[in-house]
């Protein structure tokens, strides 16, 4: 009897092992329990009565969060190599070639001076016809300052009008 009581305190302190809780669970099986203990057999036999019950409804298996993130990860990871793979692939089948050349009307160009004069040329083509388109913007902007002073009067007639109507 002073066996099972010290064994029940280690049981409801959490210090037993399997061997002395399968030692409580058959004494409180089996019918010679002491008068002191038995306020303890319905806690048992409670425990006995769990292991029989089978769940009505089938478990949803629960992943836990940290899993996702890592298979997430993994996917992140595969996919980058995949990605990596094919651009050195295209690389590696299309070298760079380090010639500097420019093509001008369907002819290969490889005298650098040249193709500088040549763009300047262009260039300074462009510039005078972005001149010229902008002329017209610039007869409205004077316009525009022109009327800016009328602008201004009838904002001024406006504010005595309201100061003339009768509240």
């Amino acid at each position: 009897m002073e066996m099972m009581n010290e064994l029940l305190e280690k049981y409801f302190r959490g210090e037993t092992s399997l061997a002395e809780e399968k030692e409580l669970k058959k004494y409180f099986s089996e019918g010679n329990v002491a008068a002191v203990h038995e306020i303890y057999r319905a806690l048992f036999e409670e425990f006995k009565q769990e292991l029989n019950e089978t769940a009505k409804t089938p478990l949803k298996k629960v992943i836990p969060v940290q899993r996702k993130i890592k298979r997430i990860w993994i996917q992140t990871f595969a996919y980058t190599a995949i990605a990596a793979t094919i651009l050195l692939l295209v690389w590696i089948q299309f070298p760079q070639t380090k010639e500097n050349f420019a093509v001008i009307g369907g002819n290969k160009i490889e005298n650098p001076e040249y193709v500088q004069r040549y763009t300047e040329k262009k260039l300074s083509k462009v510039n005078n016809i972005l001149a010229r388109s902008m002329e017209p913007m610039k007869s409205f902007n004077k316009v525009r300052q022109d009327v800016e002073p009328l602008q201004n009067v009838r904002n001024k007639m406006n504010a005595i009008q309201n100061k003339l109507i009768i509240k």
